[in-house]
């Protein structure tokens, strides 16, 4: 069996040969120091039961479909249709001599892989990871480590993980103190601590809650905001068009685009500094904007304006473009 694990997460992660980051503006390199925060949020009734809606239109999980869109997020800042994020899983697998007699939780983190074609619908990409799912459940036990070992990456083949909480714990344990019961409970936090300097946390409930877990000495509160913000706009896009493709998909939310359209729209700088910077510009972009953008930014002057830029340039489509601070 261990055997079968092993080359089964051989061939999960053939030809991945990259690391999937996160955009970071913290000083500190990752493993130097952690100092702890946290951002909530509480996506609305509606929009939680849409994307319901949108999970069982396609007959996947509430997980399946989070992962898939974070998986867009994550191709989008790292310029790539192809990438790697840790999840957790847990079980009481039955091919453990004697778990019927052993206590306590059992889980484990394994690398989930999300790699797109052009013009791949969105619905299409859940089901895929669904299928995906499934077959690695089956060698879901097999220890993080020695999937690990298998690859080029070794330890740095997950930079964080995505916890989907499968029972609405805080929701239950408020649900104590109801009723007639002898106390009363005014508030439940969930609190939870890994090894990781960003843990994506998704609580279920009729208003589904977002929990942003990381190290301020590496992430800064406003980049982990505009992740944020992000993730949630990429979810209104899903439900208005749960077949939309891939490649449609906006991460840039509009307030993001009227700041760097209109605020700084001003700023002269020469041509030929523009010509530049698209000549040098290493990232390649997906879909309709390019995000080389803005996490670099955290609220500082761009020293580059491209409504400048594109009022220059006659077609966009296509391009490599940076902004700098």
């Amino acid at each position: 069996m261990k055997q079968l694990r092993y080359h089964y997460w051989s061939r999960y992660l053939a030809g991945y040969d990259q690391q999937t980051l996160l955009p970071q503006v913290g000083e500190a390199s990752i493993g130097e120091g952690y100092l702890s925060e946290k951002l909530n949020y509480t996506l609305d009734r509606e929009l939680t039961g849409r994307l319901e809606k949108v999970a069982r239109d396609a007959h996947v999980t509430m997980n399946i479909l989070l992962q898939s869109i974070w998986g867009i997020a994550l191709q989008r800042y790292n310029g790539s249709r192809d990438v790697v994020y840790g999840s957790v899983v847990s079980g009481r697998p039955a091919e453990i001599p004697g778990i019927d007699r052993m206590i306590g939780l059992f889980i484990n983190t394994i690398p989930v892989r999300v790699k797109t074609e052009e013009n791949l619908p969105f619905n299409v990409l859940m089901k895929q990871q669904q299928e995906q799912y499934m077959a690695s459940h089956m060698y879901d036990t097999y220890p993080l480590f020695e999937i690990q070992a298998q690859t080029d990456q070794k330890q740095d083949l997950i930079s964080h993980i995505m916890v989907f909480e499968n029972y609405p714990v805080e929701e239950e344990v408020e649900r104590l103190g109801g009723g007639e019961a002898a106390f009363e409970i005014e508030d439940a936090e969930l609190l939870e601590q890994t090894n990781y300097d960003f843990n994506l946390i998704v609580l279920p409930g009729e208003e589904m809650k977002l929990l942003f877990q990381y190290n301020t000495l590496v992430y800064d509160s406003s980049n982990i905001e505009r992740i944020r913000g992000h993730l949630v706009h990429l979810m209104e896009q899903i439900v208005k068009n749960p077949g939309i493709s891939v490649d449609a998909l906006e991460l840039v939310t509009p307030q993001e685009r009227d700041h760097i359209l209109n605020i700084w729209k001003d700023i002269a700088v020469p041509y030929e500094h523009y010509a530049e910077l698209h000549a040098q510009a290493q990232t390649a972009p997906i879909g309709n904007l390019t995000y080389t953008l803005w996490m670099t930014i955290s609220g500082c002057c761009l020293s580059v304006s491209l409504a400048s830029y594109a009022s220059q340039v006659s077609d966009l489509r296509g391009s490599i473009i940076t902004i700098l601070n």
